[in-house]
């Protein structure tokens, strides 16, 4: 979001407490299972679909194409929910994994105000730092940078998803496209043969 750290941070802290978000979160969750139980059915139906064309003699060219376009419609119903599943994953853990970010950017702040802290007093009574300290501010910035590296795969992971639905969206149309100028190659010379 383009706006400033602290708004967002607190913006997202009252999301992850607020009790509409949780219940918008939960009826997310109730729609992905009907997604998740679309996408069973449409895998049921495309492999019903291909195993009758495979089995069924073909004896004419009305029957072949409505097996064809029963397989397409499969096809696209398995893909459309298997992208939608898979988005709604990484998009749950792309949430998840900024709040967990934040939270872990403010223990590294708080961390820090404490070393510091320490570190002014320790300068004016001259004693040695806390090591426990400095190994918990350590741990925590290991952790930070590790936060931030799952953000940066998840990411990558949301591109690559998004690409690929666009290709699959471009192929898509390009094979409706050659199917209906297949379709009146198909139909017009039969057209003039009959007429």
């Amino acid at each position: 979001m383009p706006v400033p750290n602290k708004w967002r941070r607190s913006l997202l802290f009252v999301m992850a407490r607020s009790k509409t978000v949780a219940f918008i979160f939960y009826w997310l969750r109730v729609v992905f299972a009907f997604v998740f139980l679309l996408f069973v059915d449409a895998v049921v139906r495309m492999q019903r679909t291909q195993t009758e064309l495979e089995t069924e003699p073909i004896t004419d060219a009305r029957m072949e194409s409505q097996l064809h376009a029963r397989k397409f419609y499969s096809q696209r119903n398995v893909y459309l929910t298997g992208f939608t599943l898979f988005l709604g994953l990484i998009l749950s853990g792309t949430y998840h994994l900024i709040l967990e970010l934040l939270r872990r950017e403010d223990e590294l702040t708080n961390m820090q105000k404490r070393a510091s802290d320490l570190s002014k007093q320790q300068a004016t009574t001259g004693t040695k730092p806390d090591t426990q300290l400095l190994a918990d501010l350590e741990k925590t910035r290991r952790e930070l940078e590790a936060a931030c590296e799952k953000a940066n795969k998840y990411d990558n992971l949301k591109k690559q998803a998004d690409n690929q639905h666009k290709e699959y969206m471009r192929l898509a149309d390009k094979y409706n496209a050659l199917e209906s100028v297949a379709r009146e190659g198909d139909l017009g010379p039969d057209a003039k043969k009959v007429a």
